[in-house]
């Protein structure tokens, strides 16, 4: 159903006018007119999307144990073969020499953020 504009309850001729100018302004430009509850809804999407995956490492004297999602899957995909689960932290464990592997391959192949601290355990 199309109104007419003169018959348009809060109808004002010249603000009627600035508005129909700037659609055709956006038409002309390839810019669809979408109303503001569509871009409300897509924004507020965006805010509750989830931010990246994050990786932390915590790397003793010879043991790192790593923190995060999916640690086994990236293990599998770094190609470490020497782990072990620590049942008592809950976390993954590997060898200091085999720690760099992952953390590099987290960080550039799985785009997460990765952090370091180093403990004494």
């Amino acid at each position: 159903m199309t109104i007419a504009p003169q018959d348009h309850p809060h109808w004002v001729p010249e603000t009627w006018a600035h508005l129909e100018r700037r659609r055709a302004e956006r038409r002309a430009a390839g810019i669809s007119f979408r109303p503001d509850w569509i871009t409300r809804q897509a924004r507020r999407a965006a805010a509750t999307r989830p931010g990246p995956a994050s990786l932390h490492v915590e790397v003793g004297r010879y043991s790192a144990w790593l923190e995060g999602p999916d640690v086994g899957a990236l293990l599998d995909a770094a190609g470490v073969t020497e782990r072990l689960f620590d049942h008592d932290r809950g976390r993954w464990m590997v060898p200091v020499d085999r720690v760099d592997n992952v953390m590099s391959w987290a960080e550039w192949r799985e785009r997460r953020i990765v952090t370091c601290s180093d403990v004494d355990r």
